[in-house]
């Protein structure tokens, strides 16, 4: 497809397209079972907002998706692709499953980088949205952006860490492919985000 002249743009974002539609379409369902006693008399976030909970899931996906796009640049082969991809999917759990326990405790700036990693963000929202609905409150649109008790940070505050890690991703995955394009593609110097003010240091 890059052959026949397919931009970069199109290309991911056709990608993108694709997998958000059907990865939202399954998480709409999931949220319909967390949020709705469609089996038994209650729900599990029965007190919470159904559309933070699933605007969450959707961000998640988000980041999910630009994480596999990631991975697909760094190991250009498929068998590469299977094995390293899923053990570094995984691998983002870590963060949560070492300071879970003590995410109270920590700085506020290591929090913010623990809930970087898109399985221990999913962790820690669902551990507040949890803590929520056991203090009978549930994540609604009044206590979003409140520090929740036991957390000292906001379910609001992980979903921006979610947005920020799909950005991290598609801004890595653009760069590696800028750089190293595979056989069809001419690759750009390592430092081309910043050559305009190299050339522009050259000629003065």
């Amino acid at each position: 497809m890059k052959i026949m002249g397919l931009s970069k743009t199109l290309h991911w974002l056709s990608w993108y397209t694709k997998w958000m539609i059907m990865s939202v379409v399954s998480y709409t369902v999931v949220t319909l079972f967390l949020c709705i006693p469609i089996i038994g008399e209650t729900a599990i976030f029965s007190r919470s907002n159904f559309f933070l909970i699933w605007i969450f899931f959707v961000f998640f996906c988000s980041s999910v998706i630009t994480f596999c796009f990631l991975i697909c640049v760094l190991f250009q082969k498929a068998p590469s692709n299977d094995g390293i991809g899923v053990i570094l999917f995984f691998a983002t759990y870590i963060p949560y499953y070492v300071y879970g326990t003590r995410f109270a405790q920590l700085a506020y700036s290591a929090k913010w980088l623990i809930c970087l990693p898109l399985n221990s963000s999913l962790g820690i929202a669902i551990s507040m949205a949890l803590n929520a609905e056991v203090n009978l409150r549930g994540i609604t649109f009044a206590n979003f952006f409140k520090h929740m008790e036991g957390f000292q940070f906001s379910f609001g505050e992980v979903l921006i860490c979610l947005i920020i890690s799909s950005m991290i991703h598609i801004l890595i995955t653009i760069y590696i492919e800028l750089v190293f394009p595979g056989d069809v593609g001419v690759p750009k110097p390592w430092y081309f985000p910043i050559q305009s003010c190299i050339n522009l240091i050259r000629k003065n």
